[in-house]
Order: C-alpha cells, then structure tokens, then sequence
C-alpha cells in the first residue's frame, strides 16, 4: 500500500475540523456524508 500512495497512485479525502467540531463531524458521519475520513487533530 506505500508503494502506490509514494507513487501519488492513491487519492486521500480528508475533511480537518477542530475540536468543537465534533458534533458536526458525528452528524455528517452518521449521515454518510464524509468523503474519505474525518480528522481532529490534537495538540
């Protein structure tokens, strides 16, 4: 799988919120509308 995502082969949806995004992010995911993966990121 990291030979083709070095090779640009793979294409990678991410949608980043912050952390008082969570309840949106719960909503949209519940409703299958997240494209890929959602990320919060910390620190």
């Amino acid at each position: 799988m990291l030979d083709p995502a070095r090779a640009g082969a793979v294409d990678v949806h991410t949608e980043t919120y912050g952390l008082d995004g969570a309840p949106k992010v719960c909503e949209r995911l519940r409703a299958g509308c997240v494209d890929g993966r959602a990320v919060i990121p910390h620190g």
